[in-house]
């Protein structure tokens, strides 16, 4: 996966040395096809061992009273967890993009979050002002920011008030997820979209730098702010109008 500055390297590296850059693309390739066949082995062999686990303690239920036994289930489906959004975070740029209407897509956002998440509708204050348009985006990628950073916020506070704006101009697209919870510390904010950045201990710290990536292969950004006064977080995707 390319940031910006080896996108703008490896553009060069075309224009000026093709068969370097072929060459170097042909390698590249096959790191990550073995990284990509790493990762689906490991998984696999997590999945088996937690099977196991599970198969273990219908066998013998007098497991579950010890302490030990429920740690060690925790500490398995901790690593399931941090295995899927390692693959999360790998697979940001891999996009099966659409052509949609704008206003028929942030439509069904507030069903999306309330069926996916613990959020309530009495919990969404909706400011959308966007334009119809149309914009082209992986449906499957975008859903997965705005839910990521709105469980961000349910995991502080599972009763919080959420806004979520939605502006256009000429060119783009704006959805904002905004909380009233106070905003984040300079130390997380001074790394904010960086993989492993989190400061709570159940979490392994990638879906910021998941949503950030998934932004960047859509032409897009993911951008943060405090909310007026400071009393609160707001993350906004941009994304570009077609045409």
């Amino acid at each position: 996966m390319y940031n910006i500055e080896d996108k703008q390297f490896m553009e060069a590296l075309a224009a000026n040395h093709p068969d370097i850059h072929n060459h170097f693309q042909k390698i590249s390739a096959g790191m990550h096809n073995d990284l990509r066949n790493g990762c689906h082995d490991i998984s696999n062999i997590i999945s088996l061992i937690y099977g196991d686990y599970q198969l273990l303690a219908l066998k013998h239920p007098e497991l579950t009273g010890d302490e030990r036994w429920n740690i060690l289930g925790g500490d398995i489906r901790n690593l399931i967890e941090a295995m899927r959004s390692i693959g999360e975070f790998r697979y940001a740029g891999n996009l099966q993009t659409a052509d949609l209407s704008i206003i028929s897509y942030i439509s069904g956002i507030d069903n999306l979050i309330c069926s996916k998440t613990s959020a309530k509708p009495g919990q969404l204050i909706q400011n959308y002002h966007a334009d119809d348009g149309r914009i082209s985006i992986d449906v499957d990628k975008i859903n997965y920011v705005i839910l990521a950073l709105v469980r961000n916020i349910l995991d502080i506070n599972r009763h919080a008030e959420i806004e979520i704006s939605t502006y256009t101009d000429k060119t783009d697209m704006y959805l904002s997820i905004t909380d009233f919870l106070g905003g984040l510390s300079s130390d997380i904010r001074a790394r904010l979209f960086e993989p492993f950045n989190s400061d709570k201990t159940n979490h392994i710290g990638l879906s910021l730098a998941t949503s950030f990536q998934i932004l960047l292969h859509h032409s897009g950004e993911l951008s943060y702010s405090e909310s007026e006064g400071h009393s609160g977080s707001s993350f906004t995707l941009r994304l570009p109008l077609i045409g």
